[in-house]
């Protein structure tokens, strides 16, 4: 590290990120933040107030993308010698195009870590370029299929939490019948979303064909035995109290 003192000028409208930045920077032997502030008018007035050449390095968040941009052309036109490096939260390709365009030295993401963005600094202010480019992946079926069976699981448990909730409703002892009647069908509704889940998140050859009609949850009144059927997919009949015919139920639904 050069024994030269680089000081930076941070603008960033959020004062918990410039707080941490400038704190950990300053932690560092030769860096000076020597002001931080929210906005481009706060920053036109320090470059006025002090020696502009002392400025080694502006670090800036863009913030609103066009007016960053046009802020960005005014501090390349009127202090030209301080390279500008983007520390951003925002990557869209058009947008680093536009700012390479007007000039700007560099660009990095915020949630690099200290140790990477140091020397960036270092470098982008000793007159050099820096322009952060995204890793390649290597598609690996080892961490997909491991990202695929989190998905599958995290989404199984999810589904399987809301059956439970609902079906602990539905042995609710004096429940009206369509209140009961809703209450399965957000049940079938559920079962059928962890099928989907299942089959989404399984390569091909280990999906299966959808379960039978009946092995769903159905809902049903079955005239013969004049009552309501509650089936479940690979968990035992639930056999929920009162039974009521089908004509109850028309005339409910009537009423």
């Amino acid at each position: 590290m050069s024994d030269r003192l680089l000081q930076f000028l941070l603008i960033d409208p959020d004062p918990i990120f410039r707080l941490g930045l400038k704190v950990t920077l300053e932690a560092i032997p030769n860096l000076q933040v020597i002001a931080d502030v929210a906005t481009d008018t706060a920053a036109l007035q320090v470059l006025a107030q002090v020696n502009s050449q002392q400025i080694k390095l502006i670090i800036l968040e863009l913030g609103n993308e066009q007016l960053g941009l046009q802020f960005c052309k005014q501090l390349k036109a009127l202090y030209p010698h301080i390279p500008i490096l983007l520390l951003s939260s925002k990557s869209q390709p058009e947008m680093l195009i536009a700012a390479k365009a007007i000039g700007i030295n560099g660009y990095c993401p915020k949630g690099i870590s200290i140790s990477q963005l140091v020397p960036i600094l270092q470098e982008v202010a000793n007159g050099g370029y820096y322009w952060f480019t995204e890793p390649v992946i290597i598609n690996s079926p080892l961490p997909f299929a491991k990202l695929r069976n989190n998905l599958q699981n995290s989404g199984i448990n999810n589904i399987d939490q809301a059956i439970n909730l609902v079906t602990e409703k539905l042995r609710i002892p004096g429940m009206p019948l369509l209140n009961k009647a809703i209450l399965a069908g957000q049940r079938r509704e559920l079962l059928a979303a962890r099928w989907v889940v299942n089959h989404l998140l399984t390569i091909p050859k280990e999906r299966q064909k959808p379960p039978p009609e009946n092995q769903l949850l159905s809902f049903s009144i079955q005239n013969q035995d004049n009552i309501i059927k509650l089936d479940a997919d690979v968990r035992p009949s639930i056999n929920i109290p009162p039974i009521v015919s089908s004509r109850q139920l028309q005339s409910e639904l009537f009423t």
